[in-house]
């Protein structure tokens, strides 16, 4: 059972619903996006969250993580391995000291398929963040995992991360607002840039 946000037409309700209980046209639904059954005979793979549920208090925002067009793929090691241990341990201590933190999650689309080639399985994770202290500072990291039962999270810079999007899309890619640093690495001293971030926008 899953909530899910419809994007059949907007006549519809904009709240969460659960999918059994959706007054929607089956068909109409099942074309808009992935539903429960997609997942059902998917042995190897989880249910995996892009923005994920333990980045919010409980409530209605770690509720609306749980939706499936906030779903992929996720091979099942990585999603309760290195991939878990990323977004809780890894993104806490990278976030000390950060004042706000903005987080963006993606993956690169692979070449295989469940649910007889209706849902893309990815082929990479990624995850990119760009976080202003509380000394006006500001810094980024970010990482990348083959979505494989042998798949590690290895951490890059988000230059190299936006490189390795582009490839793929074929187009220039800027995950973030400009005064956020594309080379940093948390773990660099450097990797702090004392500039005034009082001008940043509320969405980078």
């Amino acid at each position: 059972m899953d909530d899910a946000p419809q994007l059949v037409d907007t006549s519809y309700s904009r709240a969460m619903e659960e999918e059994r209980l959706a007054k929607i046209d089956r068909k109409k639904l099942n074309a808009s996006q992935a539903v429960d059954a997609d997942y059902a005979g998917a042995v190897y793979y989880d249910r995996g969250h892009l923005n994920p549920t333990s980045h919010h208090v409980a409530g209605p925002a770690s509720k609306s993580t749980c939706t499936l067009t906030n779903i992929v793929p996720q091979d099942s090691t990585l999603n309760q391995g290195p991939w878990a241990q990323y977004e809780d341990a890894t993104m806490k201590k990278n976030t000390t000291g950060c004042q706000k933190t903005y987080a963006i999650v993606g993956v690169i689309p692979g070449k295989k398929t469940i649910s007889s080639r209706r849902v893309n399985v990815p082929s990479k994770m990624w995850a990119a963040a760009c976080c202003i202290t509380t000394t006006r500072g500001v810094k980024s990291w970010a990482v990348i995992a083959n979505n494989t039962k042998t798949g590690i999270v290895k951490s890059i810079t988000v230059k190299e991360l936006q490189e390795e999007i582009g490839n793929y899309t074929k187009r220039g890619v800027h995950l973030f607002h400009e005064e956020c640093p594309e080379y940093c690495e948390p773990e660099d001293e450097n990797s702090l840039w004392p500039v005034d971030a009082s001008h940043i926008p509320s969405e980078l």
